[in-house]
Order: C-alpha cells, then sequence, then structure tokens
C-alpha cells in the first residue's frame, strides 16, 4: 500500500489519507483513516480503489436528508453508518456567507458543531474505534464538517497545529474548480475555531472526554494511529 497524502480519484473529490503526520510517539498511520468529499459520483473504478485499501467502514456526517438524496456509492464489504455532525441544526440557518469566495465566517458553524454534533462525534469516534479495518469519513465537499471532525482526531493524536490548520486549508485548493461551493477553507476559520475549543472545553481531549469518552478509550485510538516513525504497517488496524 501506498503512502500518499491525496490520492485522485474520477468521481471523490479531496480524498486524502492522514497518515504521516509527527506527533508524540512518531507519525500518524498511513492506510488507517481516510477522509474525502461524498462518494455518491464514485466511478466503478474509485469503488475498486476504496476496496482495495482496505476500507471496512464509511462514516457519513451528512444530514439524513443529504445522505437520502445523494447516498454513496455502494463498496462491497463496506459498513456505512450516518453521524451528522450538525445535529438536528437547520440548514438554512446556519450562520454564514456562503456566496463569498473563500469566506471567514465558517467558524461560525464550526461552533456549531462541537454545541449541537456531540453526540454524533461521540458516535463516529467511536465507531471508528471499533472498526478492524481502515476508515474512511466524509460530508458534502470534504472540507467543513469533515475539517472539523479531523482537527478532533489529530488534535487527539498530538499532530501540530500548524499541520492541522495546513491539512485544513488545502481543501480550496483541492476544490477549486470541482464544485459550485466558493465557501472555501480560510485558515481564519480553524484558528477561530482552535481559539474557541481551547476557551470553552480545554483540548480535544478534554471536550471528548466531555462528551463521554473515556481516557481508555481516547488511549487506545492513539495507539491504534500513532506509531514510530518508519513502523507504518498496512491494512486496517
Amino acid at each position: 500500500m501506498s503512502m500518499i497524502r491525496r490520492i485522485p480519484m474520477d468521481g471523490v473529490m479531496n480524498f486524502r489519507d492522514l497518515g504521516g503526520f509527527a506527533c508524540p510517539g512518531g507519525v500518524t498511520r498511513w492506510n488507517r483513516i481516510y477522509r474525502s468529499a461524498a462518494l455518491a459520483d464514485a466511478s466503478p473504478e474509485d469503488v475498486e480503489r476504496l476496496r482495495r485499501r482496505n476500507i471496512r467502514l464509511v462514516l457519513d456526517l451528512r444530514y439524513p436528508h443529504e445522505v437520502q438524496a445523494r447516498p454513496d456509492a455502494a463498496i462491497p464489504g463496506v459498513q456505512n453508518l450516518n453521524f451528522p455532525l450538525l445535529g438536528d441544526f437547520p440548514m438554512d440557518k446556519l450562520p454564514i456567507n456562503g456566496e463569498v469566495k473563500s469566506t471567514r465566517s465558517l467558524y461560525r458553524m464550526y461552533r456549531l458543531m462541537l454545541r449541537h454534533g456531540g453526540e454524533a462525534i461521540l458516535g463516529a469516534f467511536r465507531a471508528l474505534l471499533a472498526c478492524d479495518g481502515a476508515v474512511l469519513f466524509h460530508c458534502a465537499a470534504g472540507k467543513d464538517r469533515t475539517g472539523v471532525f479531523t482537527m478532533l482526531l489529530l488534535a487527539l493524536a498530538g499532530v501540530e497545529w500548524a499541520d492541522i490548520l495546513a491539512d485544513y486549508t488545502v481543501s480550496e485548493l483541492y476544490l477549486e474548480g470541482l464544485t459550485t461551493d466558493i465557501s472555501g477553507s480560510n485558515v481564519h476559520n480553524m484558528r477561530m475555531l482552535r481559539a474557541f475549543l481551547e476557551k470553552e472545553y480545554g483540548s480535544a481531549e478534554e471536550y471528548l472526554l466531555g462528551l463521554g469518552a473515556s481516557k481508555e478509550e481516547l488511549d487506545a485510538f492513539r495507539s491504534l494511529f500513532v506509531c514510530p516513525e518508519g513502523d507504518n504497517e498496512q491494512g486496517g488496524w
């Protein structure tokens, strides 16, 4: 299995491996956790690429009505679970200015995810932890809900904030010209979310503990997702 950050696909935008980030204890494992946009337009070749990566679980972070309107392409042997990261907060009430290119207003929606999406965040985290293969999570474009969940996972692993911010920001480049969504991924939004997270909860670890995760679960996640540099195993957990 290759160690490639962004994996080109035919119909799946913004598909990336979360491996290779430096953190305490080594690096995050390659071929374990992937992020992307929705899989509705995945080609047969994309489905085969996903199957070859030993993905056993897809976590869909969209609203249920989004899932129903644009369901993911079926991947043999893969379980799909829906964990709407915005909870039941009405989509038409989201406090963002999505008509502005690379808007700096997205952080207001991201704060809502932490406030209203706790049950989904904890559920997705536990499902990921229980999976015996690789895991892919996504939303619609793979940058907002996916970006917030990615931030929590990388922060929990101890990845430096400079790398977390860079990983968030690059979505705008990978999506350019491929979607009608021009809201982008301005680094200001994740910086503001970090400030909110640390002021209201203390850290990603304290946030998850507050949701009901145990210290043992958080330690288990780190032991599974982090390995010594040069010791990246292939396949699932």
